[in-house]
Parts: structure tokens; sequence; C-alpha cells
């Protein structure tokens, strides 16, 4: 298969850019028109994909065919490519099996494409480097998106036994108890928060996971045990951070945690290397440190998140520093 055509079949068989195709959203469009300027022939692939994804769309729907079933029917038809090249006696019996291959090749995509479309939708909210979103959930809880996170659930959400949402990078949850008790499940890569009702923070980034319980109780549950040995249950004003097979538990100042969600930023004793992965992971910065000395150099002070010239102005007056700005480089000598 062709490095072209393997990029077609990844796009086609990508959740997140069918529901772009079929659902968009800012940030969905975002992000694929990102991926555009990132890859050779990006727009030129991601046209011919979208016209088969609506092409597809438009028409009935066949019986399912599995990932594994669509891979090895492009597998077969590569190898048969392969063995007629090499028969030069019968090169126009290759051509025309060539246009009916392409043909194949649209109807295999085709069938799973509709497999995808029968599935529940997946809904997601993904935020850009420096942006915030709310977003009202269809049982009336609420999340409050860090920038460049993501959350991912079915779109027929209410019908499951257990409202369960996945987590990339960050938010704040506000949760609303139903009259069933059914539960709320926030997934990250490492544990499972459960919840009946209550708000809390979850960080999970780099695989680092921290929840900041502010109000009811959760419970952490992780599959692997050398992840957490025991379910952990959190009572308000704590935090738990998991690192790798480590992990603690103690109360914390909860503002400090979810200072964000107000659009500003406390600092307690945070080092500059804590600092530049935070203006890495929220606003998309590169920062440079020339002197590794002043890589645990620790700062306190609060400032908004859409000042960050009173933060570098901050840090060089604090530690004495010089700090350049080059689009999104950040040097600190």
């Amino acid at each position: 298969m062709s490095e072209r055509d393997q990029v077609l079949e990844e796009l086609l068989l990508n959740d997140s850019f069918i529901s772009w195709v079929l659902y968009p959203t800012p940030a969905l469009d975002q992000y694929w028109q990102q991926w555009q300027c990132e890859h050779p022939e990006g727009e030129v692939l991601v046209t011919e994909a979208r016209r088969l994804v609506h092409q597809m769309r438009a028409s009935g729907q066949p019986e399912p065919l599995h990932e594994q079933e669509v891979r090895h029917m492009w597998q077969t038809l590569q190898g048969r490519h392969t063995e007629a090249r090499s028969n030069d006696a019968i090169l126009e019996k290759t051509k025309w099996y060539w246009m009916a291959a392409s043909v194949s090749v649209l109807l295999i995509f085709s069938i799973f494409l509709f497999t995808k479309i029968s599935e529940p939708t997946v809904i997601t909210h993904q935020t850009a480097y420096g942006e915030t979103q709310y977003i009202d959930l269809p049982d009336s809880s609420s999340v409050l998106l860090n920038a460049n996170s993501a959350i991912t659930y079915q779109e027929d959400w209410l019908e499951s036994p257990e409202r369960e949402i996945k987590l990339t990078g960050e938010a704040f949850f506000d949760v609303h108890h139903t009259q069933d008790h059914r539960r709320f499940l926030v997934q990250t890569n490492t544990v499972t928060v459960e919840v009946v009702g209550t708000s809390f923070n979850i960080l999970n980034r780099r695989d680092h996971t921290q929840v900041v319980l502010k109000e009811g109780e959760v419970v952490l549950r992780a599959e692997d045990s050398e992840v957490l040995p025991t379910d952990i249950t959190m009572q308000p004003g704590e935090l738990v951070e998991i690192d790798g097979t480590d992990y603690a538990q103690h109360p914390v100042n909860v503002e400090k945690y979810t200072a964000w969600t107000q659009n500003e930023h406390i600092f307690e004793g945070a080092t500059l290397t804590e600092i530049a992965q935070l203006l890495e992971n929220i606003y998309g910065l590169e920062v440079e440190i020339e002197d590794k000395s002043l890589l645990d150099k620790k700062f306190t002070g609060r400032i908004n998140r859409g000042d960050l010239n009173s933060l570098f102005g901050q840090l060089e007056k604090v530690f004495q520093l010089s700090i350049e700005r080059e689009q999104q480089l950040i040097i600190i000598k």
C-alpha cells in the first residue's frame, strides 16, 4: 500500500475525522486545519476523504465489516497488484483489473464507513492553546475545559447505565446528582474517577494525573494494581497525585488548583521547571532556560491568565533574569 493510500485509510478509520466531517465544531475545525498544514498533501487527502464520507453518508447502509476485514481486503488488492505488474503479457488486462479494484476499494470503505455511522456518535469537545470552554452536559452537569484539553462521550449518554466521559488535559467538573443515583465516571489514561454528585478538578497530562476535590466525595480506581494498589476515597480539600506507580494523597489549598477556572494562575513555590511546563501545556509555548541552575528556583505570585507579560516581568524582577520572546519561543537568560 502506498503511503498516500495508507494515510487516506487512516483518515477514513478515524472517529474524530468522521465526527468533524459530519458534525463539525470549532475545536475540531482547528485541529484538522492544523493537521492539513502538518502533513504532505494534507489538503488533497482531506478533500478526498471528506468526499468519500459524504458520498457514503448519502447512500444506504449495508452489513458492517470489521476493521480487520477492511485491512485484509486492502492487503489482498495490493498483493494482486504486485503480481499483475510482474507480467507484461497481461498489461491490458491489468489496466481493467485496477479499474475494478479501485471500485472495490471504494466499496470496502463505503461498508466500513456505514458501520462507523451506524455506531453511536462520539461527542468531542476540544480546546486550543490559551482557550477555555464551558460545556453543559445532557444531565445538567457542567464541565469547564482548560486549554489544550478534550473530553469525549457517546451521543446516547443519557440512555447508558453509567455516565462515562474520557478526559485528556484538564477540566473542572460540577456533577449533577440523578434521582436514580447513576454513577458519573471520568476516565483518564491511568485511573477512573467515580462520582455521585460533586465538584472536582482533574489534570491528566504526560502520564501525570492529579485530582483535587472541592465538594462531595469521589473514588479513584485503576485497572492496573501497580498504579493504585487499592481504591482511594477522597474527601473535600484533598489532592491525589499519580506519577507512574507512585501516588500521594494529602490536603491542599483547593483555590490554587482551581484558580484557572477564575481566569487566574496562583503559584505557591512553583519551580521554573513547573512554570515552563505550564506555559507549554496551556499556551503552546516552547521555553528554553539557558542556565540550568535556575530550574529549581521557586516563585510565588498570582497573575491573570491573559497577562503573561506580568508573569515574565515578575520572574525577571525576582530572579534577576532576562526573558526574550520570539513568537512561540521563550528564552530565559
